[in-house]
């Protein structure tokens, strides 16, 4: 009630208007905004740029930018130090790359504006977006909105920093993402491996019977990246013996909450994977290189040969146009249970970023505010994500392609879009985080039946990983978003990020051999550090918390 607001009111809720039906032109007297953004190489002229003058165009809103120079760490220690100093600030700043202890303190502050009463009020876009997302599936909506106040808002006094930035994609939100070089199993006569036994069996070949034919043991029967999600090793060879998902804390069985890191299956899946670094099946590579000498790995050039076997990795960025690897390969389905207690596939909820703040002297906070709302609508994604219309991308109905729409989308459905470039030419956009990331525009890109080209064939490739994955099927009982009290919050980041560091370092070590997962010695130090930490009590307590005020609020809801 706006009218009876108290100032404590407005500090916590954010002031908002009335309800805005997204309207357009927001302005019709030429009004500006002035946008901080990062450099970009790929961006010669802001001013000048496909994107900007169609913002301006359809918004009425007369963009101005002021372009922070350096990385992001950079950039966050530039807005740092004018919000700190009372400098005048643009009217909206990125804060990518900003952490969100930084963002909660500054909202709280008053540096940065309180957005949690325009959200009520102004974000048209944004709730089609989330619609899009979550259609009629009032659970999924429920995470959606607490994995935005997640990442949003500061927990503990419930101000809202900024807007999100949320990827709702079945390609990016996949915890599993591994391929078998195809070539090598038709040559040593294998099928693809759906066991840990298999999987041992089949790399051993790899290693053992010069698949590659060039009379070298130069193959290298399995690498991966660590710590990433899609391209870890971990998610791949640990969930058959265990639910893992890298970055949850909790993982729950029968509505109870366990922490997988002290299980007894857990150690089996770092005892397997040590014997596989052992015996050379997995490369003790995986746990020193960079992403530049993997992808250089996974796609020789010219006359070299072939010397992958199974790579965990991130289908569509690490194979290259430069070679022809992407040939060789398919995906793996997610291994079948080993213990009783894993043969899981995971998939995330959509991905929640705040990349954008509304600074405490801007002039026009509705105005901001519904700027950046009108980014979630599809045609602008469309514009931030590939480029100029009718150059980089064209809607199909205005193309020679318009006969082909029905079923020759992306994932089988109807096509809306056809592709022209490959989103990276030069000032055809602004090369920032996008509002929205979704598939369900994503899925409506136009795939011609006949089409052979290496865009086409990595899109397959990874739509083709969704859909195995999604047959292995996900455990019934799942909470990916930790939703805190604000007295929960506070313990759990007292260790948490300490807790984080230890345990992916300590599960690298057993993994490389540094510790020796079969020593009791060895497990008993780790389990004794680990409660050190109190990881029982900041992830397993708070998850068991979570999780049964997740259930209450679906049985409130009629949904359990």
């Amino acid at each position: 009630d706006y009218a009876t607001a108290t100032f404590a009111d407005v500090r916590k809720y954010g002031i908002g208007s009335t309800n805005w039906d997204g309207s357009l032109p927001l302005t019709t007297t030429g009004e500006s905004l002035e946008i901080g953004v990062r450099a970009q190489t790929k961006v010669t002229d802001w001013d000048n740029n496909p994107l900007t003058h169609w913002l301006e165009e359809k918004t009425g809103v007369d963009i101005k930018f002021h372009v922070y120079a350096g990385s992001a760490s950079d950039v966050t220690t530039q807005i740092s130090l004018m919000l700190n100093g009372g400098e005048a600030m643009p009217d909206i700043i990125t804060t990518d790359g900003m952490a969100s202890e930084m963002r909660a303190d500054f909202v709280d502050e008053g540096y940065l504006v309180n957005l949690a009463g325009y959200f009520m009020t102004d974000s048209y876009y944004m709730k089609q977006a989330i619609d899009r997302a979550c259609k009629d599936d009032p659970e999924k909506t429920l995470i959606m909105m607490d994995n935005i106040q997640l990442y949003t808002a500061n927990m503990r006094s419930l101000l809202v920093y900024g807007q999100p930035t949320f990827t709702d994609t079945y390609t990016d939100t996949i915890n599993t993402e591994c391929v078998i070089n195809k070539d090598w199993l038709n040559k040593l006569g294998l099928k693809k491996p759906t066991t840990v036994d298999e999987l041992y069996d089949v790399l051993v070949a790899f290693r053992d019977k010069d698949p590659n034919g060039n009379g070298k043991k130069d193959e290298v029967p399995m690498i991966a990246m660590r710590d990433t999600m899609g391209r870890g090793y971990e998610n791949f060879l640990i969930t058959p013996f265990i639910q893992y998902a890298l970055q949850v804390k909790a993982m729950f069985e029968d509505g109870k909450a366990y922490v997988p890191y002290d299980q007894d299956e857990y150690r089996q899946a770092l005892i397997f994977i040590n014997k596989l670094v052992k015996e050379g099946l997995l490369s003790d590579l995986t746990f020193t290189m960079g992403s530049n000498e993997f992808v250089r790995m996974l796609n020789p050039t010219g006359n070299e040969p072939q010397t992958v076997g199974v790579a965990t990795l991130w289908i569509t960025n690490d194979f290259k146009e430069t070679s022809n690897a992407i040939d060789s390969y398919e995906p793996l389905a997610a291994l079948k249970d080993a213990t009783g207690r894993g043969g899981y596939s995971f998939f995330d909820p959509a991905t929640v970023r705040s990349r954008w703040s509304i600074p405490w002297d801007c002039e026009n906070v509705l105005l901001a505010f519904r700027f950046l709302d009108f980014m979630y609508c599809p045609d602008a994604y469309l514009r931030q994500r590939f480029g100029e219309e009718g150059v980089d991308w064209d809607w199909i109905e205005n193309t020679e392609y318009k006969d082909m729409a029905k079923g020759n989308g992306v994932w089988g459905g109807d096509a809306a879009f056809v592709q022209y470039t490959d989103s990276e030419r030069v000032n055809s956009r602004w090369f920032v985080a996008y509002q929205t990331y979704q598939d369900e525009i994503n899925i409506q890109q136009f795939i011609h039946p006949e089409d052979n080209s290496f865009g086409a064939k990595r899109l397959k490739l990874s739509a083709e990983n969704v859909r195995i994955q999604r047959e292995v099927g996900e455990p019934a009982d799942e909470m990916h978003v930790m939703v805190r009290t604000p007295e929960e919050d506070e313990i759990f980041q007292e260790t948490n990020t300490d807790l984080v560091n230890y345990y992916k370092r300590a599960k690298n070590e057993f993994c490389s051999g540094m510790r020796d997962p079969n020593s009791n010695s060895d497990w008993d130090q780790y389990l004794a550090d680990l409660e050190s930490f109190n990881m029982n009590e900041s992830w397993g307590e708070f998850g068991q918390n979570v999780f049964d005020r997740w259930v209450e609020r679906l049985e409130a809801a009629g949904l359990r």
